[in-house]
This record gives structure tokens, C-alpha cells and sequence, in this order.
């Protein structure tokens, strides 16, 4: 047994067990998954709601998905089976720490994990003796440096996804760069790519709630370790995302603090404008960057909820700017 966080689970056993506070009967499997089929992960269902479809959650730079438990049970009571998986030198990942083997492995991940979660929606269907539909719906959630990615993913990658959903994605810093700035981090994360960087950051500046703030500093998975070229192709890729945000072609829901220190809520906003009627915008005042590790988290959640409810009723909800 290990600890992921603050959620204690066996990794690779395959045994299922009753963890999370939000949903008394969801059940958490784990699982690996990754292109190269070494990243740990779980899914989290809950087997006495009708299967809606599926998401694959990834997390931000520093973190893990044991982070997400507690949405992805709240999910799973919506009856949304979630996908989570630590990425490339994250949580319980091999490799060195916040330094993945390229932005584009990072990418070949989601989309091995997109698979994963397919084969495992059919089995959930067949264990509740319903009939296997040919493809149930899929989300693929990002926040921060996960946002950058599913975003990119979305943008470049051929998918069926039914949508897009974005928690203070890292498309811009705080104090954005110039274009100048973004191509000169860029040229030289490509000349120094493995040079390490640490970049410590007060967990007060992340949630108003102080117990997550104690779990941030006493969970010895979390880190504040990246490569030069993680954090160069956060900027260009970030970047690159805005500036095409208009291909994107499915629903986008984008939700960002208002008080965010370490992300820009004005690039979410551009993004959600750029991506026209399709894009839902929710600045949500007074929080920091962890919208979903808040004091005042259900308001989220309730977003979240009613956003997903709509896509599967195939309805269209303005946005909360």
C-alpha cells in the first residue's frame, strides 16, 4: 500500500474500495494506462447510476490525480465514470520529476488514456448488465498545465470527444510575456531542454482553505520541479492554443479564479470568446488558482454538473462571465 495523497489505495491490485466523501458508492479501480503503459492511475464509478459516459482527468504541474478524488466522486454520482492518471515525472510516475520526455509524449498519454477509459466503459457497462453501446460519450478535463495540454490535444489530435473542460488551464502566466519573450523561453528550452528548474510556490496563493493548504505541504508526492523545456512549451504551446482557438470544434466549458496568481483569467477568457457560442466562461470571484480545492468548491462542482447534464441533453448553457 502506498499514499497518494491523502487517499490510501493499493496501486496494480485491481481491487475496487468505497473511498471518496462525495459519493458513499463510488469505487475506485486502479489501473495504468500511458502510451507506454507505465502511468498509474484509477477509475472512480459508481455502479448504482446508469453509466452517462466517461472523463479523463489531468492534472497539474507539481501535483497528481489523488488530488481529484473527491471530484471524481462527485462525478461518478452524476453518473460519469472518471479516468484519472499521474502524468510523465508526476505523483507515482516514473521518470524525473517535471521533466516528461517531450510535450508531444505528453499528448500521446491522453490519448492512450482516452482508450483506457473506453475499454473500461464497456466493461462497466457489461458488469451492470446493460448492453454495450459502440461508444459511450467522453470528456477530457484539464487543469493548469493539464489544461495546456487538453486543449492542445483537442486542437491537434483527430477525436470523437464530446467536449472540453478547462480549470485555470495555464495558457498564459499571471503576468503574461510578450510574443517576443514567449519565442526567446522557447528557443532556449530547446537549447538547454533538461535544465532543471525549481520554483517553489506558497500553497496559501492556491485555496483559501486551510486544510488543503496543510495537505499541499504534508503530501510527499507533491513537487515544484520542471524541465526548461516543460515550462517553455507550457508558454509557446499556451500560446499557440489562443491563437487557434477559433478551430476548436466541440463544447467547451472554462472555469477560472478571479484571484489567480499563477494563471491569467484574461487568456481563459480570450480563449472562451475565440471559440465562440460553443465556449461557457465561469470567472468565479474571490477564488484562487484550485477552484475545485476551495472553501466554496460546490459551487463548482454545480457547474461542472449542470454543464455535463446539458451536453448529454444536448442543450446550450451562457456563460458565467
Amino acid at each position: 500500500m502506498v499514499e497518494h495523497g491523502r487517499t490510501r489505495h493499493a496501486v496494480g491490485d485491481g481491487k475496487a474500495e468505497a473511498v471518496n466523501p462525495s459519493s458513499d458508492a463510488a469505487r475506485f479501480v486502479e489501473l495504468t494506462t500511458g502510451a507506454r503503459g507505465d502511468l498509474p492511475g484509477w477509475l472512480c464509478s459508481d455502479p448504482r447510476r446508469p453509466l452517462q459516459g466517461g472523463v479523463v482527468l489531468v492534472h497539474g504541474l507539481g501535483e497528481h490525480s489523488g488530488r481529484y478524488r473527491e471530484l471524481a466522486g462527485v462525478l461518478a454520482g452524476a453518473g460519469f465514470a472518471t479516468l484519472g492518471y499521474d502524468q510523465q515525472g508526476h505523483g507515482l510516475a516514473p521518470g524525473r520529476r517535471g521533466a516528461p520526455r517531450s510535450y508531444d509524449s505528453m499528448l500521446e498519454d491522453i490519448d492512450a488514456a482516452r482508450r483506457t477509459l473506453g475499454e473500461h466503459l464497456e466493461k462497466l457497462q457489461r458488469e451492470s448488465g446493460e448492453e454495450p453501446q459502440p461508444a459511450l460519450p467522453q470528456w477530457l478535463f484539464g487543469h493548469s498545465m493539464g489544461g495546456n495540454l487538453a486543449v492542445n490535444y483537442a486542437l491537434r489530435w483527430p477525436h470523437d470527444l464530446a467536449g472540453l473542460i478547462l480549470s485555470s488551464p495555464m495558457l498564459m502566466p499571471a503576468k503574461p510575456p510578450s510574443r517576443s519573450q514567449v519565442f526567446a523561453a522557447w528557443l532556449t528550452g530547446r537549447l538547454l531542454p533538461f535544465l532543471p528548474i525549481r520554483a517553489p510556490i506558497d500553497p496559501s496563493e492556491l485555496t483559501h482553505d486551510p486544510a488543503e493548504v496543510r495537505a499541499i505541504v504534508e503530501d510527499p508526492l507533491h513537487h515544484a520541479r520542471f524541465s526548461l523545456h516543460l515550462a517553455t512549451q507550457m508558454l509557446a504551446q499556451g500560446r499557440w492554443s489562443l491563437d487557434r482557438a477559433g478551430e476548436l470544434k466541440l463544447p467547451v466549458l472554462v472555469f477560472h479564479g478571479e484571484l489567480d496568481s499563477l494563471t491569467d483569467p484574461g487568456a481563459s477568457e480570450t480563449l472562451s470568446l475565440r471559440a465562440g457560442e460553443q465556449a461557457s466562461f465561469h470567472l468565479l470571484p474571490g477564488m484562487y488558482h484550485e477552484t475545485l480545492h476551495e472553501l466554496e468548491r460546490e459551487k463548482v462542482f454545480a457547474i461542472l454538473r449542470e454543464w455535463l447534464e446539458a451536453q448529454k441533453n444536448g442543450r446550450r448553457l451562457l456563460s458565467g462571465r
